[in-house]
Order: C-alpha cells, then structure tokens, then sequence
C-alpha cells in the first residue's frame, strides 16, 4: 500500500503559495465565497470515505488525514455524517 502522506496545514499552504495565512485564507473566500476551513473539512471528509473502504484502522486514517487523534477525527466525521467511522465503515463494507 502506498505511504499516504498528511495534507499541508493552513501556515504550510500559505508559505507554498508564497502568501501570509491571513491574505491565503481571505482571498480564497474572496475568490470562492467560501471558508478555506470548510473547502479543506470537505476535501478530507471525502479523503476519509475512500480510507475507510480499506483494510487501514480508524486511527491510521485519522493520522493520515491530518488529525491529533483518532477521537478528534472520530468527532468531526460524526458531526459531518451523523455516525461514527466504524459504524459508517461497517454498515457499509461489512468490516
């Protein structure tokens, strides 16, 4: 299996695009209409549902997708989806 690597942090973003984290994250709204905050929930949220389809643990994933623990990914792919990775990936893979 490929190693996955974590996605850039806000500050990382920002220095690759050559910009402060403040005008980074205004022009994207400016640009977009929306939150960079909410673009980047979105991307790993959907980054998360193609993960949880594999062999790797929740934990694995939540590392994976960037976050602290495995409990602040279980809690933001809950208020996102209205249930728990293992319930989501059980329900529908069967594992």
């Amino acid at each position: 299996m490929q190693e996955i690597k974590p996605p850039p942090s806000l500050t990382e973003l920002a220095q690759l695009c050559q910009l402060s984290v403040r005008h980074l994250t205004r022009s994207y709204r400016i640009s977009t209409g929306h939150a960079i905050g909410d673009q980047i929930a979105q991307v790993r949220q959907q980054h998360a549902l193609t993960l949880l389809h594999s062999d790797m643990s929740i934990k694995a994933i939540a590392y994976t997708l960037g976050f602290k623990s495995s409990a602040s990914f279980c809690h933001a792919f809950r208020k996102a989806t209205g249930e728990t990775p293992g319930h989501y990936r059980k329900s529908r893979y069967g594992f």
